[in-house]
């Protein structure tokens, strides 16, 4: 049954998705591997990983930012790559309180499994719980540029962004009544202001330019003689030479 649950969702979606989270809280949920072995569960991995071979297959868990299940989530990566897992990430859950876990110990906490494993990390469910919005917004910051700047770090999702529909009613970003909580301001600031470059640049005689940008998708426009053409491009760590023609 669970490599038919693997199959029917992994199919009805495949494509859609970028990331599978194959498994979820090891920790806590392992009746099945408890029962049916770490094969097993490796196997789960394997077919998804068939199924929808360009998404990448992660393991996810809670309570690792905080320190509490370093060590045992460690012991399921490796035992499930022993047992031949395709893992290609590590998903970290962060539901954090204030001063959860320093922006230095979130840092080391990167660097162990990064050195470890060297697959790309996710910051998954991100919600900051306090009543003091001053104190949460700060918090927020902190969390998202150690992770920013983190060159392990792939994503940060949050697990909410109103409270009323939220599970402690912590989200950082807006209240019950759609107020913008002082969090939103650090989310947009940093998201759309700091760390979105908007750059304009004129070519030499020869029609080169540099550009310095931040990592990730960008639209490039480029007008010359009267003609226009916006290109995507996706900036990375390696290489990063664009050419346009312009018809």
């Amino acid at each position: 049954e669970i490599r038919k649950h693997i199959t029917d969702i992994v199919t009805a979606n495949k494509g859609v998705h970028t990331e599978w989270d194959v498994l979820n809280e090891p920790k806590t949920n392992h009746d099945f591997m408890s029962i049916l072995g770490i094969e097993e569960a490796a196997n789960w991995f394997k077919l998804a990983k068939q199924l929808d071979p360009d998404a990448k297959m992660f393991i996810n868990e809670n309570s690792i930012l905080s320190g509490v299940k370093v060590a045992n989530f460690e012991s399921w990566i490796r035992r499930l790559r022993n047992a031949g897992a395709p893992i290609e990430g590590i998903g970290m859950q962060g539901h954090l309180g204030i001063g959860t876990a320093s922006p230095i110990h979130m840092w080391a906490t990167y660097d162990r499994f990064y050195n470890q494993f060297k697959v790309p990390i996710a910051i998954t469910e991100l919600d900051v719980l306090s009543d003091d919005e001053d104190l949460q917004a700060m918090y927020l910051r902190d969390v998202m540029i150690a992770s920013f700047a983190h060159p392990a770090i792939e994503s940060l999702v949050f697990w909410g962004f109103w409270d009323g529909r939220h599970w402690k009613k912590n989200s950082p970003l807006y209240n019950e009544d759609w107020s913008e909580k002082k969090g939103l301001k650090v989310y947009r600031d940093l998201v759309f202001n700091q760390w979105w470059t908007r750059e304009k640049a004129t070519t030499s005689n020869d029609g080169k330019t540099k550009v310095r940008g931040f990592l990730g998708e960008y639209d490039i426009t480029v007008n010359a003689d009267g003609k226009q053409k916006t290109v995507k491009t996706t900036v990375t760590s390696k290489d990063n030479k664009l050419s346009i023609t312009l018809d």
